[in-house]
């Protein structure tokens, strides 16, 4: 008897075939309960609606990276965009990393805590493009 795994169920049944199309169903739905908070992070509320726009203008930004990199031809047109985030969970965080999925773009998180020759060697280890920081991770860069 053949046996089936739980993924291929899913895809299956639900059309997932890779983590930017379920980002992009999800973003999707959340589009439809657009004024409803979605997460609350230090007191202020966001709604759905901030979060998929917020998400958007993070994949237009990867995807205009990228189309740099091609042009350049640092980047062969058959890759995807891998970048890092630098930064402690907040908004940004997440919107980097629906943003990633929306543009199908590889997104690396890279743990905080590291600083000079180890964060060095995990960026070029993960062969990123660019690095993501908010002005908390710089001041301790």
């Amino acid at each position: 008897m053949k046996q089936i795994n739980l993924k291929t169920i899913i895809r299956k049944v639900l059309g997932f075939v890779n983590f930017s199309t379920m980002i992009k169903m999800t973003l999707w739905w959340l589009w439809l309960r657009r004024n409803r908070v979605f997460f609350i992070f230090e007191g202020r509320e966001y709604t759905y609606r901030e979060v998929y726009l917020q998400s958007q203008r993070y994949a237009h930004f990867f995807l205009s990276i990228r189309k740099k990199l091609v042009d350049r031809g640092t980047l062969s047109k058959d890759k995807r965009l891998s970048f890092g985030v630098y930064m402690d969970n907040n908004p940004e965080f997440l919107f980097a990393s629906f943003g990633a999925g929306l543009s199908n773009s590889i997104l690396f998180a890279i743990n905080s805590g590291f600083r000079g020759d180890t964060l060095a060697r995990v960026m070029d280890q993960a062969g990123i493009a660019f690095l993501i920081i908010n002005d908390i991770t710089l001041t301790e860069v």
